[in-house]
């Protein structure tokens, strides 16, 4: 592997993570937020929604992928 390849793939690499960072911090602020803003029994409601959502979302998608 060439030096010019290497830098590449180090670039490329540092771009991917770079973006799943910015999204991960983004999504933690907005969890925040949205936890201030309900409170703790609307937030908790809230969980437990998506929590339920995201099994029925997993069982409904066994077989089609």
């Amino acid at each position: 592997m060439s030096r010019a390849n290497l830098k590449d793939y180090f670039q490329n690499t540092l771009y991917l993570l770079s973006g799943r960072i910015f999204f991960l911090v983004s999504d933690l602020i907005v969890g925040l937020l949205l936890a201030r803003y309900l409170g703790p029994s609307d937030f908790g409601l809230f969980a437990y929604i998506l929590a339920i959502f995201y099994v029925l979302l997993s069982i409904s998608k066994t077989g089609l992928d």
